[in-house]
């Protein structure tokens, strides 16, 4: 499955065409994004594009259902009892059988009809079980079916078979899909990642081309949802991203979702020597990933220069006050002149209290300068803090990690939750 948007969609349709084969598009989706959206001098762009591909032709795939439209529902469902809507279907299909399936029953023969009965074995395996019903003859179910209030008739004396709405899985998603909405401003899903997509959106498509067990592959996995929605519906998975802030994220994520969830993150600096392997290859892509270290959410100004912060951690004071910790990062040398201009950026920001993280252990000039600035005391209480800490990353490695207030709040949690598997084992 590829998610595109509708200025791509028909290259990259082409380019699929020759990795998978013609033969194996099965399907443009279309995912309606929102009701409207206004565009100067044209149509507004509201949807989407999904491609889906398979290897070839031999493939899983499950019917996948959305609710019923209300329109549906008054036109079809037009009967009721005890409270519980219902449709009538047939009870008979064309053609005619040997044996049972044609074999009168209160008094109605489909075969003088052309016809055999078709009993539906799904509502009988739902109240005797699937193994109980493979046993069971087609005069046996019809019974069943009748005590139990699945069969009506009509003035002719013709039998139908029930179907309860509630019992129903819903109407078959088709090749439109405007039942999904976006990650809105409000959502809880929303972690501020610009390319988030729904969790509905993901566990659809996984639902619809996997089981329990199998792998879920993502090599642009972004915030993660993809993985969130293997994790949460039994799959195994791979996650693929190439920045750090989008592997900080998905871990963050994936932990506070599913804290008993077991993984591993390959290619993420373990130790000092691979965080200078990191800095000598990306210093951009180093300082994210030291600011990860710390929880907090890296920076970068609209204009593209460099103002002396790397990243931010926000906290609460006792009386209800929000306040920022600037975040600076070193890859390279380091001096006292440094550790002024970082407190000359926090006056700047109006920030309490500051952090330099560094590759390199400081002087003792740069450790007196730090220490000259000083303690800070939070507002509503005695608790106080130390204006600028400079730290190291063998510091954090090993657990030494700068003294600070709850700074939790700095990235919107993702809510905790159960994995299908760990929902069923809950019942015991």
């Amino acid at each position: 499955y590829l998610h595109c948007d509708t200025t791509a969609s028909h290259y990259l349709k082409i380019i699929l065409d020759q990795i998978f084969g013609i033969r194996n598009f099965r399907n443009e989706i279309v995912w309606k994004r929102t009701s409207s959206h206004n565009a100067p001098k044209r149509f507004g762009n509201n949807y989407d594009v999904i491609l889906f591909y398979t290897k070839s032709d031999k493939y899983r795939f499950e019917a996948v259902y959305g609710p019923y439209s209300d329109e549906y529902k008054s036109s079809f469902f037009r009967y009721k009892e005890k409270g519980r809507k219902y449709r009538l279907g047939d009870l008979t299909g064309a053609g005619l059988r040997t044996g049972e399936s044609k074999t009168p029953w209160r008094g109605y023969d489909p075969s003088a009809r052309g016809r055999h009965w078709a009993v539906p074995n799904n509502i009988v395996s739902r109240i005797v079980g699937k193994k109980r019903t493979t046993q069971m003859g087609v005069i046996e179910k019809l019974d069943l079916l009748m005590e139990k209030g699945y069969i009506a008739f009509s003035k002719e004396g013709v039998p139908s078979i029930k179907r309860f709405m509630d019992e129903l899985p819903g109407a078959p998603a088709q090749a439109i899909w405007d039942d999904i909405y976006p990650v809105s401003t409000h959502s809880r899903e929303r972690l501020g990642y610009p390319t988030q997509k729904p969790e509905a959106l993901l566990e659809r498509i996984i639902n619809a081309s996997s089981k329990e067990g199998d792998l879920i592959l993502d090599p642009f996995c972004g915030c993660g949802t993809s993985l969130v929605a293997a994790e949460k519906l039994d799959r195994k998975w791979i996650g693929i991203d190439i920045t750090y802030l989008a592997i900080f994220l998905i871990n963050r994520r994936l932990r506070e979702k599913f804290p008993r969830a077991r993984f591993e993150i390959e290619g993420e600096p373990k130790s000092t020597y691979d965080a200078e392997m990191l800095f000598l290859k990306s210093p951009h892509q180093f300082e994210s990933w030291a600011v990860s270290l710390l929880g907090g959410q890296p920076y970068k100004s609209s204009g593209g220069g460099d103002t002396g912060i790397d990243g931010r951690l926000y906290f609460q004071d006792y009386e209800k006050n929000f306040h920022q910790i600037v975040i600076e990062v070193k890859g390279g040398s380091y001096q006292p002149k440094d550790v002024r201009a970082l407190k000359t950026v926090m006056d700047r920001e109006d920030a309490p209290l500051g952090i330099l993280l560094a590759l390199k252990p400081p002087t003792k000039g740069m450790i007196a300068e730090a220490s000259s600035y000083g303690r800070w005391v939070m507002p509503g209480s005695n608790r106080a803090f130390p204006v600028l800490q400079i730290k190291t990353i063998d510091d954090i490695f090993e657990g030494r990690k700068p003294e600070l207030p709850d700074t939790s709040g700095t990235l919107k949690k993702s809510s905790q939750e159960l994995k299908n598997s760990e929902k069923s084992e809950d019942l015991f």
